[in-house]
């Protein structure tokens, strides 16, 4: 599954935004401009940026295993993996129903 990881300028690591199906990894990607940045972790960063990794097992043949950078801003990154996830999940309505009537309280008296 794809990681999502937000980057700060100067820095060496990022922070673990999200962990991706391999469709809204795919739909970040041709979604936003994404440059290959190798198979390691980038340097320092010189400004705020998005990264996507993609491990082995999910390399194909349009996208290589390693880490993308997001020629987008972070908050156009963080804008569309709302929307994605917004759109992906739908609620289940029996769950949602099982969920309120667990919340009820109980009718039955103790003897």
């Amino acid at each position: 599954m794809p990681n999502l990881y937000f980057v700060q300028s100067g820095s060496n690591s990022g922070i673990l935004r999200a962990v991706l199906s391999r469709e809204e990894g795919s739909a970040l990607l041709r979604r936003h401009a994404a440059d290959y940045a190798g198979r390691k972790f980038p340097e320092a960063a010189e400004s705020n940026c998005a990264l996507l990794r993609i491990f082995d097992e999910e390399a194909d043949k349009a996208w290589q295993a390693g880490f993308y950078r997001f020629a987008a801003d972070v908050m156009q990154i963080e804008q569309a993996l709302r929307e994605s996830l917004a759109s992906t999940s739908k609620p289940d309505k029996q769950a949602s129903n099982r969920i309120k009537a667990s919340q009820k309280p109980s009718t039955r008296q103790k003897m």
